[in-house]
């Protein structure tokens, strides 16, 4: 409910208010409404272990006048039923952040304590468990909330990692690479940028292509705190040719052909020759349109081939092997 005022959420789009409410009847005396939620813990927490509890928090409008409100935090084994709605909880709050009109009421603030419980504890209740200072009884009504977002619940020893999108990489033209960052838990929330800005994924890793560029990675960990880091990729040739050494041409669907294979080439030279120096097979021209050898009208035997690779860069490769034909 924003009846009390509008926030803007610290992080993401959601936040909670607690309101409250105070009446003051010549014939029943005061009453008051408050509001509190009582979440069960992931995992429970240990008695005698020491505990980090955040929140962000803004304070609300209140009508017609200003309270000084506070917001309590009660820790619980078990959770508890509030019967008589006309007066407080009949609890004592192990937390109480007093003097909160102190805070911003368009920006968020931090409010941070440890705690030791020395019980084992499911439940925790944030809200109004206790009496807000300057409540007046001559008034007829006031009201007031708490805006609070971004709850964190912690081991005071909890490690914190801050964002790692790993070394910078050099990869082959047309080649692709995955960037990733170490596992952490799954309380971690990251976001891979690129360049123009665009979250081009939400998981701990991503794929790229060979286009050298930056790329960003925010990182949210479980205190709702925000790291980044940033990766470079860069290209490289990465001339190769690779020359088969024997195939076998007798339509059976099983290596018919020989084709020489290669990486980041343009063009290619090649002559295929018999033991005895004649040529029996040659092309030149783009890498990508080379043909196979069917072996045509050669009989069996040991082949020789000269090859010459040229890079998309201008740099070659040249190469010298033998062919083996069998039928």
């Amino acid at each position: 409910m924003n009846e009390r005022g509008f926030q803007f959420a610290s992080k993401g789009t959601n936040y909670a208010f607690f309101g409250y409410m105070y009446f003051y009847s010549s014939v029943n005396g005061p009453s008051t409404t408050t509001e509190t939620i009582q979440p069960t813990l992931i995992r429970p927490l240990l008695a005698d272990s020491c505990y980090t509890f955040e929140a962000n928090v803004s304070i609300a409008d209140s009508l017609p006048f200003l309270l000084n409100p506070n917001l309590d935090v009660y820790f619980s084994g078990t959770d508890f039923t509030q019967e008589n709605f006309w007066n407080y909880p009949n609890v004592t709050p192990q937390l109480s952040f007093s003097n909160l009109d102190t805070t911003d009421r368009e920006e968020w603030t931090k409010i941070s304590y440890n705690i030791v419980p020395n019980e084992v504890v499911q439940f925790m209740t944030i809200g109004w468990l206790t009496l807000p200072q300057g409540i007046i009884g001559s008034f007829s009504f006031t009201g007031g909330g708490i805006f609070i977002d971004n709850v964190a619940l912690y081991p005071c020893d909890a490690p914190v990692f801050e964002a790692d999108a790993g070394e910078d990489i050099t990869i082959c033209k047309d080649d692709s690479v995955e960037l990733s960052t170490p596992y952490r838990n799954d309380e971690y929330m990251y976001w891979w940028v690129n360049n123009f800005g665009d979250t081009i994924s939400t998981e701990r890793s991503v794929w790229v292509d060979d286009t050298p560029s930056d790329y960003y990675l925010a990182q949210m960990d479980f205190k709702f705190d925000i790291t980044w880091d940033t990766v470079s990729v860069f290209n490289k040739s990465c001339l190769e040719l690779e020359l088969p050494n024997v195939f076998t041409p007798n339509d059976d669907g099983q290596n018919d052909l020989w084709k020489p294979t290669g990486k980041d080439l343009d063009k290619i030279d090649l002559q295929v020759y018999s033991r005895w120096g004649k040529q029996v097979w040659s092309y030149s021209g783009p890498f990508d349109e080379l043909e196979s050898w069917n072996g045509g009208n050669a009989p069996e035997g040991t082949y020789y081939v000269v090859a010459k690779g040229i890079g998309r860069d201008g740099k070659t490769v040249e190469k010298k092997a033998s062919i083996t034909l069998l039928r």
